[in-house]
């Protein structure tokens, strides 16, 4: 077994290798405003002196009648599923040359190779849950993907594919990949092509994101699911009084998240928004992962921020909301 290194070298090599179609796909979904992995408003507000937060469900849809985009995605669903599948063949082939193994075209040896001792990444090889599923995905996929390519047994509607395995004149049977499973598909390879080139930080709340969406195509890949609950990441928007952005109750404000979504597994950012005579003068946003240590900073000055430009004076102005 050769020693297999993941320098930034050999990274490059992947990016190098990847970025189109990682772009090709980013490029698809954001043209159809269903971005891959969207930005929201912040999502509650506790305004100034008051305990019970605000809730403020965000979402995207386009709804522009005679918009030709609204029937791209419906027509090019074999696209996405075909972009998407080699951006996973493309990065289990550099594993392989990585591994020391040669280029080899044909799906057949490269399943049996990799079922074999292969290091992957830092990234996937710390997560075996990861490695199987998307080794799963791709042996369950490849027969599909060549249905797609050399033959006719497959439909398209409404953004959905229903394809039928087709291999020496054998025709299988029907899989159906919805229009939500092909875009978590896209999602699951282009985040890991993120993590391990780096971009992204693979923290705990991604990677419970990335073992969610795997659970989503559970009748793609055919193994257990992971049982994780769906992750759900927003911004609290919090307004104090006083010049101490240090003193908003953490806890409290983690309870009420957990009760308002008992069914997911909540983190957040906190935005907090001080006030002075009506007038909100400076901001700070704490990201999630040191929100257990705001209390204890002394100096909170590398989170200040922006004023946002969206303020509502009726959550600063005391008894702006009855």
């Amino acid at each position: 077994m050769p020693n297999v290194i993941y320098d930034q070298q050999a990274i490059q090599g992947l990016t190098d290798r990847a970025s189109y179609e990682a772009w090709l796909l980013e490029a698809v979904y954001k043209l159809v405003n269903e971005e891959l992995f969207p930005d929201f408003p912040d999502g509650v507000i506790y305004p100034l002196g008051g305990s019970r937060p605000i809730f403020i469900t965000h979402a995207r849809a386009n709804i522009v009648l005679g918009d030709w985009r609204l029937g791209f995605l419906a027509a090019g669903a074999p696209l996405v599923f075909i972009s998407t599948f080699k951006l996973l063949d493309m990065f289990l082939e550099w594993v392989l040359e990585r591994n020391g193994y040669k280029p080899d075209y044909r799906f057949t040896k490269k399943i049996q190779t990799l079922k074999g001792q292969i290091t992957y990444p830092p990234a996937v090889q710390q997560r075996p849950w990861l490695q199987e599923r998307l080794l799963s995905l791709y042996e369950a996929l490849e027969h599909l993907r060549g249905t797609i390519i050399h033959s006719r047994h497959f439909e398209s509607t409404n953004s959905e594919l229903r394809v039928s395995s087709s291999k020496r004149e054998t025709v299988g049977p029907e899989v159906e990949i919805s229009a939500q499973a092909l875009r978590t598909f896209a999602m699951v390879c282009v985040s890991t092509l993120r993590y391990v080139e780096g971009t992204w930080s693979l923290e705990s709340h991604r990677e419970n994101l990335l073992r969610w969406q795997l659970d989503q195509l559970e009748n793609l890949h055919l193994m257990p699911t992971l049982g994780q609950k769906e992750p759900y990441r927003t911004t609290v928007r919090v307004f104090l009084e006083g010049a101490d952005p240090c003193v908003v109750d953490v806890e409290s404000v983690r309870r009420g998240l957990e009760m308002q979504y008992p069914h997911h597994s909540p983190v957040f950012d906190l935005r907090v928004l001080l006030v002075q005579t009506e007038r909100v003068i400076a901001t700070y946003l704490f990201p999630w992962g040191v929100l257990d240590e705001v209390q204890k900073l002394t100096d909170a000055s590398p989170y200040r921020v922006e004023v946002p430009a969206d303020l509502d004076p009726r959550h600063y102005v005391l008894g702006g909301i009855a």
